[in-house]
């Protein structure tokens, strides 16, 4: 009994760390778009938009470079960014945002967030979308 509750309880305490981390890293639209606000003049982060270019064109985040996740050279461009600063992923549905996020981590980028759900998520928010 005392072995089974001490198993729970680091599988909580394990679980619970590992919902944190992902939490972190996974940024729901409106707290995004409250960084991108707050941050317009300062440009502390990049934005960057890992959709194609078709999608990109039906509507974006303003201020987002688009470096399209399934481009040839996706990890030539983002090779380019500062590892040491922030950058803020964002993508269809958050799935290739998520991805990227892996790849830009094993690049050894410190920083890096997505936003969840993506565009999708963004724009049932009624989030500001540039044409």
């Amino acid at each position: 009994m005392i072995l089974r509750l001490a198993a729970l309880s680091i599988f909580l305490a394990t679980a619970s760390c590992t919902a944190a981390g992902a939490r972190g890293e996974n940024l729901p639209p409106a707290v995004a778009d409250s960084l991108i606000r707050a941050d317009s003049a300062k440009k502390t982060f990049h934005l960057v938009d890992v959709r194609t270019p078709g999608e990109f064109a039906t509507g974006h985040i303003a201020g987002a470079t688009l470096i399209d996740f399934h481009g040839p050279d996706f990890q030539e461009k983002i090779s380019k960014l500062p590892r040491q600063e922030k950058i803020l992923l964002v993508c269809r549905s958050g799935n290739r945002s998520g991805q990227a996020l892996g790849i830009l981590k094993g690049m050894g980028f410190s920083d890096i967030q997505h936003v969840a759900g993506g565009m999708n998520a963004w724009r049932s928010q009624s989030l500001p979308v540039a044409p």
